[in-house]
């Protein structure tokens, strides 16, 4: 959240004009969205979505969610104090599940 406040700060862009920019940025955002819908995401115990954000509090000082590096299955985007779009300071994420890799070199 913070670098797309920050790059993408609509003050800084008045008077600019640049549809090419925003066409891309709209197909790769498009792209992005396609690849990773399909990806399977952790669920709850109940077989619902994770709520990673439920009795956690991010803050400036504490912006990584305890899940972060000991591979749980949370990893919540902390969102700063008087964001222009969100009025909460957590945005829920859930890791994507992970998959058996399969090896080739194994067969002759």
């Amino acid at each position: 959240r913070m670098v797309s406040r920050n790059v993408h700060e609509p003050a800084a862009t008045v008077g600019h004009n640049l549809p090419e920019l925003t066409n891309l940025l709209q197909v790769w955002g498009q792209f992005l969205d396609h690849d990773l819908t399909g990806t399977p995401a952790f669920k709850g115990p109940d077989g619902k979505d994770l709520k990673c954000c439920e009795g956690v509090y991010l803050t400036e000082n504490q912006q990584v969610h305890r899940d972060a590096f000991n591979g749980g299955r949370c990893n919540p985007i902390y969102i700063p104090p008087m964001d222009r779009h969100f009025t909460y300071s957590c945005m829920n994420f859930a890791r994507s599940m992970p998959a058996k890799r399969k090896r080739d070199c194994d067969k002759n």
